[in-house]
């Protein structure tokens, strides 16, 4: 099971890109930050990560 700022993917975990954040455990895509909003680091693990 994949922690929070990660999806599963082949068998492991992989940090969620810049730009997207997963707020959920044993997911298997990221989800993107809303518009105008980007995060700045791989592995965010919230919403609130998605800055202007």
């Amino acid at each position: 099971q994949c922690p929070k700022g990660t999806v599963h993917i082949n068998n492991t975990c992989e940090l969620c890109p810049a730009g997207s954040y997963q707020d959920e455990v044993a997911q298997i895509t990221c989800k993107p930050c809303p518009e105008q909003t980007f995060t700045q680091f791989p592995g965010s693990q919230t919403f609130n990560a998605c800055l202007r």
